[in-house]
């Protein structure tokens, strides 16, 4: 039935998170793995033979882009906004990378200057629900 363990393993962690989705025009959709590698191309591009920078790499250039005076400001408030930001983990995982980018690239490594808190809004409530609260 299956050619590896691995195999295995990842049939039955899939199969655990496979849902069904109903379409507006009536059909139903499974879906499984994709709902992790469709997000994830938001931070890898290349998986898509895309080669552009990541979400991480644009907003850390932007930010690294700005006046030199703003930037801890930029870093300490990052809003989310739109449909693809309410993925689930998005706001960690930008965090995370975001902080890595700024040790790496900034503080050449030095953790002891690290002094930048990253903090993205991320309300899922209100994020869900404010772009129709304006349309109507």
């Amino acid at each position: 039935m299956f050619s590896s363990f691995v195999e295995f393993l990842r049939f039955s962690f899939l199969s655990l998170y496979l849902l069904t989705f109903q379409l507006p025009d009536g059909r139903t959709i499974r879906l499984g793995g994709e709902r992790f590698e469709a997000p994830e191309v938001l931070f890898q591009p290349h998986l898509i033979n895309v080669e552009k920078p990541g979400l991480s790499e644009i907003l850390f250039g932007c930010i690294q882009s700005s006046d030199i005076d703003t930037r801890l400001d930029f870093y300490k408030h990052i809003v989310l906004s739109g449909g693809s930001t309410m993925y689930p983990g998005l706001p960690s995982r930008l965090e995370k990378e975001m902080k890595q980018l700024y040790l790496d690239r900034v503080l050449k490594g030095n953790t002891e200057l690290f002094q930048v808190r990253l903090v993205a809004f991320s309300c899922f409530f209100f994020r869900q629900h404010s772009v129709n609260s304006y349309l109507h």
